[in-house]
């Protein structure tokens, strides 16, 4: 199996963080605006479907934060 090119990988390690970041943005101005944030929620705020939310990388962030089903 080939492994994927050097650039290709970052470029999606850089989208992986923009993306935990816009998520953890949202979090954190959910939060300082007293919502009850679920997932819902984050989907209205950061524009992203759901199925990026099943994602192992989001869902470690959102265990972190005790969102959804980790609450």
């Amino acid at each position: 199996m080939r492994e994927l090119p050097y650039k290709l990988k970052q470029k999606q390690q850089k989208t992986k963080e923009e993306t935990l970041f816009k998520i953890q943005k949202s979090i954190n101005e959910l939060n300082a605006e007293g919502y009850l944030i679920t997932i819902k929620v984050l989907i209205d705020r950061t524009g992203y479907s759901r199925s990026l939310f099943s994602k192992l990388h989001v869902q470690e962030l959102l265990k972190k934060n005790n969102i959804g089903k980790y609450k």
